[in-house]
């Protein structure tokens, strides 16, 4: 099987298409609708029939048999079990491979495990546990809105940004990188990396709700050195970093 690449061929997106017929090159995402127009496109084309492109989008679940010989076509394969129609805002979002915007889902009612499919073709996993921080439900599908810009769950809406920097370690710093500098106090970088990890102000041991409320409010602009280096450090930061901009990643 030849090498998969990680990330589109050029910084140049990609192109999307409806029929194999239309496909040009590597960095194309083919969109079909159906099952049948998924069986469609294996009969056209069989293994060496063409090189492989860079994506397959399905707004349904693909069936277990066909994966493998989909697999050594396509770069990336996103499918979800919410068939809606694909805003020209996710098209966009996906001729640039923008990983902050999500295509769909996929819910698993066992587990409570949910998949989130982003337009470039990446999906992040966000656990059952991580759920019921995020948006306060376990075994309830939160509904995407917003062109895939927000979660909403329990009359709570989560940008969907701060749910995929929750799982997504990679996508965290740079979220964090391009968010810093619109902190613009040690309160509300606080407050900022603790929605970012789903962490609640019960969540900092040796440091009372209360206290952090206060310190992210602003009414406590100077805590004790103690009290910062245990927030910093459930945070995941450097105590000066929250005092300042952020220097490591």
């Amino acid at each position: 099987m030849p090498r998969r690449r990680r990330y589109p061929p050029d910084s140049r997106g990609v192109r999307l298409v409806h029929s194999p017929a239309d496909i040009r090159g590597d960095h194309c995402v083919l969109m079909v609708k159906s099952s049948d127009e998924l069986d469609a496109v294996l009969t056209l084309a069989p293994s060496g029939g063409y090189r492989r492109v860079w994506g397959l989008c399905a707004p349904f679940v693909i069936r277990s048999e066909i994966l493998p010989a989909l697999i050594a076509r396509f770069e990336r394969i996103a499918w979800f079990d919410s068939p809606d129609y694909i805003s020209q805002a996710k098209r966009k979002a996906i001729e640039r491979h923008d990983s902050s915007v999500i295509l769909g889902s996929l819910f698993d009612g066992r587990t409570g495990t949910l998949s989130l499919m982003r337009c470039d073709l990446s999906c992040a996993i966000i656990p059952r546990d991580l759920a019921h921080r995020i948006w306060g439900s376990r075994d309830q599908r939160p509904e995407l809105s917003d062109d895939g810009t927000m979660l909403s769950c329990h009359g709570r809406n989560i940008p969907s940004v701060e749910a995929l920097a929750a799982v997504d370690p990679v996508f965290r710093r740079e979220y964090r990188r391009r968010m810093w500098a619109q902190q613009r106090d040690m309160g509300s970088r606080i407050r900022h990396l603790r929605k970012l990890l789903g962490a609640r102000r019960e969540d900092f041991p040796g440091v009372t709700a209360k206290t952090v409320a206060r310190i992210e409010r602003g009414e406590i602009k100077n805590p004790q050195k103690e009290t910062l280096r245990l927030i910093a450090l459930h945070l995941g930061v450097k105590p000066d970093e929250l005092l300042g901009s952020p220097t490591t990643y």
